[in-house]
């Protein structure tokens, strides 16, 4: 429990001239709040009025007006006893704290200003969720006066922390709350407009037994966003948490490949080809390629099933729910600079599926290879695993069919 310091200090409303509203204090006996008087103790002219409050998930705040510089608050999760004179008191054993100018040690002596009031305000913070609090005003008037005080009672407010289950493009919300409603709402913004979040929707929500549930549909794989929930519309007991969607991360392996023309003109079945195969949403050059099936014979005619870490395999992420793969084939030979024209000058891919260039144009005689890509499209809301044989589109010299398994798990 944290009462926050030197805030129980008065603050002047209204100064009226008028009859001064001093105590004379009595003879002793010690009067403490605890103990029984000798003497019938005589009635203070002080005053504590216009009492108000606010309360949350773990504080409250008192404002009142008093007709002195100083007050005693008392808060206790026990009730105040009260004794024969109708004098309350807390027990020592009972969390107590004192809070004022000269807290602990009022003046009692500081008289107000005749016809002058103070305004004060005292926050209590770090208590207990769903937790009633009782406290305790006293005004210092002095030994041999029955004090001046004010009880009062107050629970705090419950909403327990969000239990959030993430999803690729969902997210599940759960939570407890001392109310009979809640707004909820999402957004990658953490900014708050009234009860939601900016550029949300906000959702009420009843609750079922205390407990509410609510699931946020639609959403972006891999994103962050936050989460809202704002018990029966009231700020003090809202609860704002940061979360993110899980990304889809998908993976492509080749599993087969059948060679339909290796493209050696007059040398079939001698061709040395290379198979590589990535996943992408913009299909361009600059997309990055899987692990490569090393450069093998496969002639014409021929089908091969590479395995494990021979298998051409790439793995991304994706935003998307669709997403395109393709497999390219390459097949090389050196030539001399005479057969030069045997390669194109420009790298076109994937505007065309078949090209050839060379791999060291400054050389006199320089690897040239032609090559191939077979291009397929896969639709996640058709399944999270899925197959698919397709091949080069159109027919040029280096031809080839694949077989490809997609896999979608969300990480």
């Amino acid at each position: 429990m944290n009462i926050i310091p030197g805030i129980l200090t008065a603050a002047v409303l209204i100064a009226t001239p008028g009859v001064a509203l001093a105590d004379t204090p009595a003879p002793k006996p010690n009067n403490g709040p605890t103990q029984f008087a000798d003497v019938p103790l005589k009635t203070s002219n002080h005053t504590i009025s216009g009492h108000s409050r606010d309360w949350g998930l773990d504080w409250f705040e008192l404002r009142f007006d008093a007709t002195l510089k100083n007050a005693v608050l008392q808060v206790s999760t026990q009730p105040p006893k009260q004794n024969a004179q109708g004098v309350y008191s807390m027990g020592a054993t009972q969390p107590v704290a004192l809070t004022g100018k000269g807290a602990g040690t009022p003046d009692p002596n500081s008289l107000a200003i005749p016809g002058q009031k103070y305004a004060f305000t005292q926050r209590v913070e770090g208590l207990k969720q769903a937790t009633t609090y009782y406290y305790l005003i006293n005004l210092p008037v002095g030994s041999g006066f029955k004090p001046v005080q004010e009880v009062g009672t107050l629970r705090t407010e419950h909403h327990s922390a969000h239990s959030i289950t993430r999803r690729t493009t969902a997210l599940d919300l759960d939570f407890t709350a001392s109310a009979g409603s809640a707004t909820v709402s999402v957004s990658t913004s953490p900014q708050i407009v009234g009860s939601k979040l900016k550029g949300s929707k906000a959702v009420v929500v009843k609750a079922a037994n205390g407990r509410f549930s609510h699931t946020f549909t639609d959403l972006t794989p891999g994103t962050k966003y936050y989460v809202l929930s704002v018990a029966n519309g009231q700020q003090a007991t809202q609860r704002l948490t940061e979360t993110s969607t899980k990304s889809q991360q998908i993976a492509v392996t080749v599993e087969k490949i059948k060679v339909i023309d290796d493209a050696d003109n007059g040398l079939r079945g001698k061709g040395e080809l290379l198979f590589q195969v990535r996943g992408t949403n913009t299909p361009d050059k600059s997309g990055a390629w899987g692990n490569q099936f090393g450069e093998t014979s496969i002639g014409s005619g021929k089908t091969v099933t590479p395995s494990g870490s021979n298998a051409p395999r790439h793995t991304f992420t994706t935003k998307k729910d669709s997403f395109a793969v393709q497999v390219e084939g390459r097949e090389a030979d050196w030539v001399g600079k005479s057969a030069r024209e045997f390669c194109e000058s420009a790298y076109r891919q994937p505007g065309e599926n078949h090209t050839a260039r060379w791999l060291n144009s400054g050389d006199s005689g320089a690897e040239c290879y032609q090559f191939s890509h077979a291009e397929t499209a896969f639709d996640l809301n058709k399944g999270k695993t899925q197959t698919k044989t397709f091949s080069v589109a159109r027919t040029p010299d280096l031809r080839f069919e694949v077989t490809v398994r997609m896999t979608m798990k969300a990480v």
